[in-house]
């Protein structure tokens, strides 16, 4: 029953259709499992599993990506800066400039229409929910070195062809 309180103001904000209906499901399955009194505790055990691990599942797949692609401009940016010549830049510029680029990737994720999703469980019983959607690595490359080098703000003499030779070595090992 706390389960089920816990998990039953949760709405489906941005969250898939699909994978909405998958944990709705599984919150009036256990309803049903509450309601019968010859119940065993496997059952209930197996409703409560049920109810988090869909939960776990309605994670938006735009979010999961956006902390992929924020991995992504940390690494850009601690290697730009780390290689910056002339006098060092302050922390505050390479802050700056890893905000413009995740402000670009926010966009771009946002803007993106869902292509497909598939649901599977895996041999643990885990709900797997794999969402795709379509991103322009180069689009996304090209958008962000365009703001970093209008930006004005960002207080360093920008040299956007290092930017693009630091972007495309992290875009290999993704």
């Amino acid at each position: 029953k706390d389960t089920i309180d816990l998990y039953s103001g949760v709405n489906q904000g941005n969250r898939s259709d699909e994978t909405w209906a998958t944990f709705q499901k599984a919150l009036d399955d256990a309803r049903i499992v509450l309601a019968d009194l010859k119940a065993t505790q496997d059952q209930v055990d197996a409703a409560n599993e049920a109810i988090t691990t869909t939960f776990a599942a309605l994670k938006n797949a735009k979010d999961m990506l956006k902390g992929r692609f924020g991995e992504f401009v940390q690494g850009v940016t601690t290697s730009y800066f780390g290689s910056y010549v002339g006098s060092k830049p302050q922390a505050s510029a390479q802050s700056k400039a890893a905000s413009i680029m995740n402000g670009v990737v926010e966009k771009m994720l946002n803007d993106a229409d869902k292509e497909c999703e598939r649901h599977s469980v895996d041999t643990k019983g885990n709900l797997k929910v794999y969402y795709v959607i379509r991103v322009s690595k180069g689009d996304m490359k090209k958008q962000m070195i365009d703001a970093l080098s209008n930006d004005e703000k960002l207080g360093i003499d920008f040299n956007a062809d290092q930017m693009q030779k630091f972007m495309d070595e992290r875009m290999a090992q993704m």
